[in-house]
C-alpha cells in the first residue's frame, strides 16, 4: 500500500540518451556511424533532437536519410580551410537536426552519418538537445556528463619507449665492452715468470767467435800456429824483397852521377886509395874516412 503511494506521488520523468556508436574507433580521417537516440520516458515518445558538433576541429558531416524523419543541416564559417581528399573549403556542419519521426518509449533510433576529417588520438565530445511529445526539452551540454563522446585512437599521452640495445648472436661481432670489462682491461695483467735458459739453444745462438773461444767441438777448431809460421815467413820476404830493391835503385843512382860500384870498399879497407870527387854529399863521406 505505501508502495502503491509512493508510485501515485512521485512524478513521472522523461529518460533519455544519446550517444555515439561506436563511442571509440582506431583512427581519424573519414569514418560513417551512427547517432542512438534512446527514449527511456514511460509516456512522451522523442519527436525531434539536435547534435552540435564542436568548433574545433571543423567538421564535414554527410547525413543519410532515415525513413519518417526530416534532416535539416546548418552550415558555419571555419577559421581556416578544412580538405578532404581532393576537396577543399570553409564551410563546415555546425548543427544538424532531426525531426518528425517518434522513437517510442523503451525503444531507440540509429541515424547513420559520414565525418571527416577526424583527427587522431584524441576524444570529441558533442552537445546534444532531445525533445519529448509533451514539450519537455533536455539538454547536454559538451562539460555534462553522458554527452556524446568519440575517441580516436588513444588519447592518452604515451611516455617515450625505451628501447633494450640489442643482444649481438654468437658470430656477429663483438660486444661492446662494458665498465666492468673497460675497468679489468685497464688493470695490467700480472707478470709471468720466465723460463730457464736452455743451454743447446744458447750455445746454438752464439755467435761462432765466442763458441770457439768457449771451445765448442761442435765449430770446426783451427790451427792458429800454422797460420803464425806462414804470417812470419811472408813478412821476412817482404822484408829481403824491399831491401834487394833499394839496394837495385842506389846502384842504379849512383852509376848515373859516376860513383864507382865499389864505393862501399872503404868501409872494409882502410888502405884504399881515396878517390876525388868533384863535390856533393859522398865526396865529403870518402874524404873523412880517408884521413883516419
Amino acid at each position: 500500500m505505501i508502495a502503491v503511494d509512493v508510485a501515485v506521488l512521485a512524478p513521472t520523468q522523461a529518460s533519455a540518451s544519446v550517444s555515439l556508436v561506436p563511442d571509440a574507433i582506431a583512427e581519424g580521417g573519414t569514418r560513417s556511424i551512427a547517432v542512438r537516440v534512446a527514449n527511456e520516458d514511460a509516456d512522451a515518445v522523442t519527436t525531434r533532437f539536435e547534435l552540435h558538433f564542436p568548433r574545433d576541429p571543423a567538421l564535414l558531416v554527410d547525413v543519410t536519410p532515415v525513413p519518417g524523419w526530416t534532416v535539416t543541416r546548418r552550415d558555419r564559417r571555419a577559421d581556416r580551410p578544412v580538405r578532404v581528399d581532393d576537396r577543399e573549403t570553409s564551410v563546415v556542419t555546425d548543427i544538424i537536426t532531426y525531426s518528425g519521426g517518434r522513437v517510442r518509449p523503451g525503444s531507440h533510433q540509429d541515424f547513420p552519418l559520414t565525418m571527416a576529417p577526424l583527427p587522431g588520438n584524441t576524444s570529441l565530445v558533442f552537445a546534444a538537445t532531445q525533445t519529448f511529445s509533451d514539450g519537455r526539452v533536455l539538454r547536454w551540454s559538451a562539460a555534462a556528463t553522458g554527452a556524446p563522446t568519440i575517441t580516436i585512437g588513444d588519447p592518452t599521452p604515451q611516455a617515450p619507449e625505451l628501447t633494450a640495445p640489442a643482444v649481438p648472436e654468437i658470430g656477429a661481432g663483438p660486444m661492446p665492452p662494458s665498465a666492468d670489462r673497460a675497468e679489468a682491461a685497464s688493470v695490467p695483467p700480472p707478470a709471468q715468470a720466465s723460463p730457464a735458459p736452455d743451454p743447446q739453444a744458447i750455445a746454438s745462438a752464439s755467435p761462432p767467435t765466442e763458441r770457439v773461444l768457449a771451445g765448442d767441438p761442435a765449430v770446426p777448431q783451427t790451427d792458429t800456429s800454422s797460420r803464425w809460421k806462414l804470417l812470419g815467413l811472408a813478412t821476412a820476404l817482404s822484408v829481403a824483397l824491399l831491401a834487394a830493391v833499394g839496394s837495385l835503385a842506389l846502384r842504379a843512382r849512383r852509376r848515373e852521377r859516376g860513383d864507382p860500384d865499389d864505393l862501399f870498399a872503404v868501409f872494409d879497407d882502410e888502405t884504399a886509395p881515396a878517390h876525388e870527387h868533384d863535390g856533393g854529399a859522398d865526396s865529403a863521406t870518402v874524404s873523412e874516412v880517408t884521413s883516419r
